[in-house]
């Protein structure tokens, strides 16, 4: 495990002078204000939703189908409210880049399912495919980078693209490694559902 949690870290250090240099200050400064912002709305969309997947998931007496499907409720509905927000300030504001508020969007969602995710595989003590996961985001954001910022040359666009790909794709690889696919559905009890948002909703305050 700990060589593990050391690849990640490692596969980062070698991609930040990538970064330096395919990057200007200010792209690189607004795509730190980008996941920055992402960061923040993340608990403001989703009620710090995953912080009660981790909780609930760890007592064996809520079934684990019910949390997912209740995490699932609470986070469309956030992307939805998100979506809806972003959509209205692009015609609002037709300056605005449109290019890059999709891409912001997506940087959302990709962030919502991997803590969704990471927090259910620690719940059900699945940290080998949580660490897996991990590593298979690095490699792969290293290898998108290369592609994207040295072969392609999209600059901003293509740091936030390979943050993408790279999320959805170790997010959809601890999901097929524990089985979660078949489990996903959006019928859940609205005991759970108030008892998580009841505990995780306060925690948006300390975000």
């Amino acid at each position: 495990f700990g060589l593990g949690s050391m690849i990640p870290k490692i596969l980062t250090m070698l991609v930040v002078p990538l970064y330096t240099t395919c990057l200007s200050p200010a792209e690189y400064g607004t795509a730190d204000l980008l996941f920055s912002t992402s960061g923040l709305f993340l608990a403001l969309f989703t009620l710090n939703i995953s912080e009660s997947v981790l909780r609930f998931a760890l007592n064996k007496s809520f079934p684990k189908e019910q949390i997912l499907a209740a995490s699932l409720r609470v986070m469309l509905t956030g992307s939805a409210i998100l979506g809806s927000g972003l959509l209205l300030f692009s015609f609002l504001m037709p300056s605005a880049d449109r290019s890059l508020l999709i891409l912001f969007y997506l940087t959302f969602l990709s962030l919502e399912l991997d803590n969704m995710i990471s927090a259910f595989c620690r719940g059900i003590d699945r940290i080998s495919v949580l660490i897996q996961g991990q590593i298979l985001h690095s490699v792969l954001s290293l290898c998108f980078n290369l592609l994207f910022l040295l072969v392609f040359r999209w600059g901003l666009r293509a740091y936030l693209l390979a943050s993408i790909l790279s999320y959805l794709s170790s997010t959809l690889y601890c999901m097929l490694r524990c089985q979660l696919l078949r489990s996903v559905n959006l019928r859940c009890s609205h005991t759970i559902l108030r008892e998580m948002l009841a505990y995780s909703a306060p925690l948006v305050l300390s975000t």
